[in-house]
């Protein structure tokens, strides 16, 4: 299966994205070995090849389907069989390229980046990865010093901030892991990877680390009394930013709040749902989700008196 033909899989009349499927590209197998489960067959008369393949239509009942060339057929009965199992077919080679879509859907599936974080490595994908001579080449041909070197050069010529270079360095890391759960690789690359982001001079400043920010991050006693001076108490959206003032609730956290999550006296809220982003096609939604950002746990936050004063 081709890297054009793993992006977008079509059957029945129906498109099929890889990178928004949380249940697929789990698994990696042989395509000779997936197709040898099928029924397949030739017949003279009409010169098309047939084979039986679960159709989603008909509750995964098999049904036949036919194809011109052997070839075809072949990827028919890939691509219906990568629906119903999540199982994708690895050829002789597989790319880093090919990979990171399967990895970025196995992340999400065992719940272990949330669709926000995979948002944010396909920006970081794009910006850094996207065009890297390396990522189309069998992985297993791939020399993982000279993916230490690659970093290092991405580091000194485009110098990414602190947080850009995390991210790559949790991409590249966490494919390669992969592939070599998978029997792709032989040899984990975190080991020469290591250590390159240890020079901070190296990386852009983000605004939080330049001077001119450092008195704007945090607003002082005065520049607060300010600000909820100026907001009303019988206007929603007001109401909100003086809770967020006085509480230290995130925006996210705020937009899910809900009754059930306040004492009946007001005095104290439970935070333990936020929105969050997901991309599904070509636009995002924003979704609510149960537990906090980092830990995911919950938590109690106390509403001061002078809000009650106010309501």
């Amino acid at each position: 299966m081709t890297t054009d033909q793993k992006k977008e899989i079509s059957h029945e009349g129906e498109s099929y994205d890889i990178m928004q499927a949380e249940e697929a590209g789990t698994r990696l197998r042989p395509a000779e070995e997936i197709i040898r489960q099928y029924w397949m067959k030739y017949n003279e008369k009409d010169r098309y090849w047939y084979a039986k393949v679960p159709n989603p239509k008909k509750g995964g009942r098999k049904t036949a389907i036919k194809r011109r060339s052997k070839a075809d057929l072949e990827k028919a009965i890939l691509e219906a069989h990568y629906r119903r199992t999540g199982e994708v077919a690895a050829g002789p080679t597989m790319s880093f390229k090919e990979l990171y879509p399967i990895w970025r859907a196995y992340k999400i599936r065992v719940k272990e980046h949330m669709e926000a974080t995979a948002i944010r490595n396909d920006c970081c994908y794009r910006k850094y990865l996207k065009n890297a001579d390396w990522i189309e080449q069998d992985i297993s041909t791939i020399r993982p010093n000279d993916i230490r070197k690659w970093m290092k050069i991405i580091v000194a010529d485009r110098a990414p901030t602190k947080h850009d270079f995390t991210n790559l360095h949790g991409i590249v890391n966490g494919v390669f892991l992969y592939a070599l759960d998978e029997g792709l690789v032989d040899t984990p690359i975190a080991p020469f990877i290591a250590g390159i982001g240890r020079n901070g001079k190296l990386f852009t400043p983000m605004k939080s680390q330049l001077p001119e920010y450092d008195g704007t991050q945090v607003y002082s006693k005065e520049e607060a009394e300010k600000v909820l001076a100026q907001l009303q108490w019988d206007h929603l959206i007001d109401l909100g930013i003086r809770l967020i003032f006085w509480t230290g609730m995130r925006i996210g956290e705020l937009l899910a709040l809900r009754w059930e999550d306040v004492s009946e006296d007001c005095s104290e809220i439970l935070v333990r749902r936020r929105v969050t982003s997901k991309k599904v096609g070509k636009r995002y939604i924003h979704p609510v989700v149960e537990g906090t950002k980092g830990n995911g746990f919950y938590r109690r936050v106390l509403v001061p008196p002078e809000v009650m004063q106010g309501l």
